[in-house]
């Protein structure tokens, strides 16, 4: 079963101690995404979630030199590897992203997809996602747009932020899914409304000049993808 990724959901996971949405929610802050752009915020969600022992988080400030983490890939690639025996999904995209571009550790392509497969079979959403990439472009795998584009259906339905604008874009070149304009418009504007900022862009590709909704009180969207969504609204 994936988990589902807009803001509210993940919050109220986040306050049960649910790491895998304290990693979401640190994400989220960090990129804008749901939330106002917060680097203070997100640096002290994974502070706090790296105390409490989770592995991946402790690798994730490791990697950015948060806090008193002095900033190393390789010590964030061990801890990875630790969250991946512990079975954290969240460990085993974070190391499938080492693997795929060779940072400390030794590039294999392979090794990447094989564990955002495992994180998938997991049911953490963000896999689906960047495991679409694979098939999308035959990253290990035979090349397969009708899958990519099931998989970032799958992402999308449940809130995760890229993904909705990455099925937008299939749906704008018909890739993998019948060419609709009208849908990969309204897809764009439900992502920029998030706070996916390429979103922007490719609507002004199709020519049109959007303004995303501001986010309040703690940075949430006030009506996301509602007016522009026009019900389109996948979680």
């Amino acid at each position: 079963m994936r988990c589902s990724c807009d803001l509210q959901s993940v919050k109220a996971r986040y306050e049960t101690g649910d790491f895998t949405a304290g990693n979401m929610l640190h994400d989220y802050y960090r990129d804008g995404y749901y939330v106002k752009k917060n680097q203070e915020k997100a640096e002290s969600i994974m502070i706090e979630l790296a105390s409490r022992g989770n592995l991946n988080s402790i690798g994730e400030c490791y990697a950015s030199g948060y806090g008193q983490y002095d900033k190393s890939d390789e010590r964030a690639v061990e801890y990875y590897q630790k969250g991946v025996e512990s079975c954290d999904a969240m460990a085993m995209i974070n190391l499938s992203f080492c693997y795929r571009f060779g940072i400390a550790i030794g590039k294999d392509e392979k090794k990447s997809t094989g564990l955002l497969h495992q994180s998938l079979a997991l049911g953490c959403t963000p896999a689906f996602h960047y495991a679409a990439f694979c098939h999308r472009d035959g990253i290990t795998v035979k090349k397969d747009l009708t899958k990519a584009a099931a998989l970032f259906t799958a992402a999308a339905s449940e809130g995760w932020p890229p993904a909705i604008r990455e099925l937008g874009v299939l749906y704008a070149t018909g890739r993998g899914v019948q060419k609709d304009i009208s849908l990969a418009v309204l897809l764009f504007k439900q992502a920029a409304d998030i706070g996916v900022e390429e979103a922007v862009d490719d609507l002004f590709k199709l020519g049109i000049q959007y303004t995303p909704s501001k986010k309040v009180d703690e940075g949430e969207v006030e009506e996301c993808g509602g007016k522009s969504g026009q019900g389109i609204v996948f979680y």
